[in-house]
């Protein structure tokens, strides 16, 4: 497996498919893998997904009906569930009560956890029309919403421009030696599309709500692959990829 093929192979399925959809409607996009990768992984992803399903199907109905499971089981373990959290919330607050300082401390602690040194966040090549992030948000009105700080194996590979009729989407690709990366999304909303962003910016059930500068990020795994969502101001970001969930949330307070 080449790199180009290895870095389209750690992308969430979601990731894929909005890189499609930007090489489809701009063929000269410059990135480290071409359109042909793209559409290989995507419908592999899909059989994997549906040979999956098969299989679980036959085991499903190849057990006898008294070991299969049922609604009660389901509804005992919810119980459990709701009793082990009210203890913990009851415990939580007795330890606010008799150690706030602890609570408070935690509270305020938005240093970085990871590796203080940062990889690159500029392109070498200075004849490219954008060397950072910054400078393609700034050409479109939007204050920074780029980290000052990613691990140090990763360096910027890459930035490409969709305009758009209703969107702007700002796409960015940093990736280590061994083709490994994850992408920065930025989608800038036109004035006639902000009172369709809650349409736009969709979250299911299974995330963490990461609460940084007053903004709350929706962290998640897909595939081994962390990716967090929010939104600021008229526009929607996107980090997904190779990094562990303490890292993602480093790049997210450096952002700030």
């Amino acid at each position: 497996m080449d790199k180009s093929n290895k870095a389209v192979s750690h992308m969430t399925l979601d990731e894929l498919q909005s890189l499609s959809d930007l090489y489809m409607k701009n063929s000269n996009i410059q990135l480290p893998f071409t359109h042909n990768d793209i559409a290989d992984e995507i419908a592999s992803r899909n059989n994997m997904q549906a040979h999956r399903a098969e299989q679980k199907e036959r085991i499903y109905k190849k057990l006898p009906l008294a070991k299969r499971p049922h609604h009660r089981h389901t509804a005992r373990r919810l119980i459990i569930a709701i009793s082990i959290a009210t203890l913990l919330i009851t415990l939580c607050g007795v330890a606010m009560a008799f150690f706030p300082s602890l609570f408070q401390f935690i509270q305020h602690n938005d240093t970085i956890t990871a590796e203080p040194q940062s990889g690159i966040l500029t392109l070498p090549d200075p004849s490219a029309q954008y060397t950072t992030i910054n400078e393609a948000l700034a050409d479109y009105g939007l204050e920074a919403v780029s980290p000052s700080w990613i691990p140090s194996r990763f360096a910027l590979q890459g930035i490409s421009i969709d305009e758009l009729v209703e969107t702007v989407n700002i796409y960015a690709w940093h990736a280590d030696k061994e083709g490994e990366g994850f992408s920065i999304i930025v989608v800038i909303l036109s004035s006639e599309h902000l009172d369709t962003t809650k349409s736009v910016f969709e979250v299911d059930g299974n995330y963490e709500e990461f609460v940084q500068n007053g903004i709350t990020h929706y962290i998640d795994t897909n595939m081994g692959q962390a990716t967090a969502k929010w939104e600021y101001k008229n526009s929607i970001v996107n980090i997904t990829g190779h990094l562990s969930i303490t890292e993602l949330k480093d790049i997210i307070k450096s952002i700030y």
